[in-house]
């Protein structure tokens, strides 16, 4: 694999302020710094036990539907770091290659219980994260993207997210690296 992504990284435009205090409506600011702060590392720092590996290192035969897709790895692990307020937090590391592509995401989830924080939370989040490098929002969902960089090779991307469905509301810190193999072979991770 490529020993080095991109010689150049651009600076994020990430700027955390410091939360007053945090409950299960808010995100501690601290808290989410220290775990963006081991984004770079897919969050090594802070894994705890693996609970789960799915499809470790298996081929997956080509179908109508994956036609080229050759394979796919994701562990799961507890986290020694989880956010306060939330209900169940965890770090899932993901590896994929096809013809087209290399992919490798780490992503640390955490969940609420309860749809009904989703504003609050959504709101101590964007106080958190003052100044994205591009922002996506609509009534269920808020993208802040932390770090984007992109080049012929490939793309690096960090971005913060909050969803909110019927089991209540997750958020992801998530760094996915995708190298091409293929001309755009990134373009659709």
């Amino acid at each position: 694999m490529h020993a080095v992504l991109f010689k150049t990284l651009i600076p994020a435009g990430l700027a955390l302020l410091a939360c007053a205090s945090a409950s299960a409506q808010q995100v501690d600011c601290p808290d989410l710094q220290a775990v963006l702060a081991t984004a770079e590392a897919e969050f090594a720092p802070i894994r705890g036990k693996l609970n789960v590996s799915i499809m470790p290192g298996a081929a997956v035969p080509r179908t109508a539907e994956l036609p080229a897709l050759l394979d796919f790895e994701e562990d799961v692990y507890e986290t020694t770091w989880p956010l306060r307020g939330a209900w169940h937090c965890e770090i899932r590391v993901a590896r994929m290659n096809d013809d087209a592509a290399a992919l490798r995401r780490a992503s640390y989830r955490c969940r609420w219980s309860s749809s009904e924080a989703f504003a609050a939370l959504k709101r101590s989040l964007a106080a958190c994260i003052v100044t994205p490098a591009a922002r996506e929002e609509d009534p269920e969902s808020l993208h802040l993207y932390v770090r984007q960089v992109a080049s012929g090779e490939g793309n690096d991307t960090v971005f913060v997210s909050f969803e909110t469905n019927a089991q209540g509301v997750e958020l992801n810190v998530t760094r996915s690296v995708c190298l091409n193999r293929s001309l755009g072979g990134c373009d659709e991770e």
